[in-house]
């Protein structure tokens, strides 16, 4: 730094002398106008001139910061010297402290002296009233040890009784386990007594279905309608011919359950729906001559049967199952033109009855 310092301190000299005004310095404005063998050129000169202008400028800065830092350097040692004192003034302090520090131990000693004598008077104060408590507590535990003693006596009592509880407490369990044995054998017979129980009401239960079953059977049996009926009886001698199929009216009846057959028209009317079973019979004995006799549902031929008489006595039969609902009729006709015979031997016959209702 003050190499430095020197050297721009040369330079501004240099400076001065060489921009000092006068006639024959080397850089008169004089020379400017030399010829062109002159040393300096207008140029040159400029450039001079402003490094010249530089120079002083430089200096100006450094007589500034001279200044400045002979203030910072006076502004140092003062500081310097007040940091002396203040390490002066901090030993005299770590000293006292010291001092200080060494007089209050002893006092903090001395005063836990005296509180550890005053503990220690009151320790013996505690150990004597604890020596009486501990008289107390001996005289307790000898009275304690001969109560330990009496109840040594009766616990040996109660074990001698324990003793024999456990004896009538073995036989007691010994009949325990023979009367739950007897138990499980009862809980099996009783099992199997569940079981066949089980089975007889089951077998009970199948005998009432079916019981119920017979007597619903009975009941319908007992409440069927009854129908039933024979007739016999067209007249003596000769029946027909008639001009048209014509009803034969059996006027002779024989059984006429139900009063389902009326004697007068000789129609039968069935009285509930079912299933009905009619037979008839028809004779003629007239030589050569053909007979036929048809059975009628209501107006519908249900069949036609005829015979042929050839000089002796000829008899036709037949019969129908018929389904009939309630108000059907049923009844015998003869064919036109053709005729029968009867007598009191009931030649002719006409029978109906109820199968079974539906």
């Amino acid at each position: 730094m003050k190499g430095c310092v020197a050297l721009l301190v040369l330079l501004f000299c240099l400076s001065g002398a060489a921009g000092a005004p006068g006639e024959n310095g080397p850089f008169s404005e004089r020379q400017s106008d030399a010829g062109p063998g002159s040393l300096f050129t207008p140029d040159l000169s400029g450039e001079l001139m402003e490094l010249r202008d530089m120079v002083h400028r430089l200096g100006a800065t450094v007589v500034l910061q001279t200044g400045t830092l002979s203030n910072t350097e006076t502004r140092l040692g003062i500081s310097e010297e007040r940091l002396a004192a203040s390490e002066e003034r901090l030993a005299a302090s770590e000293e006292e402290a010291k001092k200080q520090k060494v007089f209050m131990t002893v006092e903090g000693f001395e005063t836990r002296v005296s509180a550890s004598e005053s503990q220690v008077e009151d320790f013996k104060t505690r150990l004597s009233a604890s020596a009486s408590q501990i008289e107390g507590f001996e005289t307790r535990l000898s009275a304690s040890e001969s109560q330990i003693e009496g109840f040594e006596t009766r616990l040996s009592a109660s074990e001698s009784q324990v003793e024999g509880f456990e004896t009538r407490l073995s036989a007691s369990e010994s009949q325990i386990e023979g009367f739950e044995t007897r138990l499980n054998t009862s809980d099996v017979q009783v099992e199997d007594l569940k079981e066949e129980s089980e089975a007889h009401l089951a077998q009970l239960t199948t005998i009432e279905t079916r019981l119920t079953a017979a007597e619903s059977q009975v009941h319908q049996l007992w409440n069927k309608p009854k129908v039933a009926f024979s007739s016999a009886g067209l007249g003596s001698g000769q029946v027909g011919p008639y001009g048209s199929d014509t009803t034969l009216i059996y006027k002779r009846v024989i059984t006429n359950i139900g009063n389902a057959y009326n004697p007068s028209t000789g129609v039968f009317s069935a009285p509930v729906k079912g299933l009905y079973h009619f037979t008839y019979s028809a004779f003629n004995n007239w030589s050569s001559e053909q007979f036929c006799v048809d059975m009628f549902k209501n107006e519908q031929r249900l069949f036609r049967n005829c015979g042929y008489s050839s000089g002796v006595s000829e008899q036709l039969s037949s019969g129908m199952m018929v389904e009939l609902e309630e108000g059907d009729t049923v009844d015998m006709r003869l064919y036109g033109r053709h005729r029968l015979n009867d007598n009191t031997s009931n030649l002719n016959v006409f029978n109906g009855v109820l199968l079974y209702a539906m």
